[in-house]
């Protein structure tokens, strides 16, 4: 029963013995690693980097656990970078994107604001500008509020346009406001002839974006794209005023697509034409010509 625990005596006293062992042999090399470090003499420096080149592998070994840890982080530092330049990036653009629209809106209102000024030096009448107040249209009646009125001699019957086409006229005039009525208008009515054919005819509205065109003689020559111009008869309106242009309806009948887009509408001229009297206006010219499909379109 004594001999088991006699030899796991024995196991442990050659342990710690050989432990102490290598305890001093360790404590001998660093002893002679410092000894040759403070000794001086070319035996010694060579033997200094034998020693020195023998444990540079080890310490590259050892450092490259760091090395990766610290290119993990700068990696991850980069990409956090990355992504907020990124963002700051994306934010700039947009902003560059509603920079540039604000610009092409402006270029936009300046080139209407050109065709106005253009308009009201080359025409034969006075004029005066207005601003779109607001749109007053109903599901029967087509019309703008402007801002200027009698005060600034405006009257009811001034034709208006937007410097490319005829817009509509003036009814229900105050001192400082008046009402414009539209071409889409159903009680818009604008004698017109169509180039090149010279046809005579309407401009009826519908109270849509594309008026009918009531034509006193028949379709033959008619195409889209021809151009409509006002005809001055009747007084109502000046002529040779671009009204728009020939397009087909649904059902085949001649419509006009207006020059003006009425959606775009912000600064108009208002024209100083006086109308005449509605009892020296042709009477055919009002009366409801025929209608029909358009043959050569």
């Amino acid at each position: 029963m004594l001999q088991p625990e006699n030899n796991q005596q024995s196991t442990e006293f050659y342990k710690g013995s050989i432990k102490r062992l290598l305890l001093l042999i360790t404590l001998i090399i660093l002893f002679c690693i410092f000894l040759l470090w403070r000794l001086e003499g070319t035996r010694v420096e060579s033997a200094r980097a034998s020693i020195v080149n023998l444990f540079v592998p080890v310490i590259e070994l050892g450092l490259r656990p760091f090395e990766y840890a610290e290119n993990t982080a700068d990696v991850l530092v980069n990409a956090v970078q990355n992504q907020v330049s990124l963002d700051d990036l994306v934010q700039m653009r947009n902003e560059l994107n509603q920079w540039k629209n604000y610009a092409y809106s402006l270029e936009e209102e300046n080139a209407k604001l050109k065709k106005l000024v253009n308009f009201s030096e080359t025409s034969d009448f006075q004029t005066i500008s207005a601003a779109m107040l607001a749109d007053t249209s109903s599901p029967f009646r087509h019309s703008y509020l402007i801002n200027v009125g009698s005060e600034r001699g405006v009257k009811n019957g001034y034709p208006a346009s937007d410097g490319l086409g005829l817009i509509g006229r003036i009814t229900n005039t105050s001192r400082k406001s008046a009402r414009l009525i539209l071409l889409t208008d159903t009680s818009s009515r604008v004698p017109v002839r169509i180039l090149p054919s010279g046809k005579k005819g309407l401009v009826v509205g519908n109270n849509t974006a594309n008026p009918d065109i009531e034509l006193l003689d028949n379709l033959n020559g008619i195409n889209p794209g021809d151009r409509v111009l006002t005809t001055g008869e009747g007084g109502i309106f000046p002529p040779d005023l671009l009204v728009g242009t020939v397009s087909e309806g649904p059902d085949g009948t001649v419509e006009i697509t207006l020059a003006t887009e009425y959606n775009n509408l912000k600064m108009i001229s208002i024209i100083k034409y006086e109308p005449e009297s509605l009892e020296e206006t042709d009477v055919d010219l009002l009366s409801s010509p025929p209608t029909g499909p358009v043959e050569d379109i």
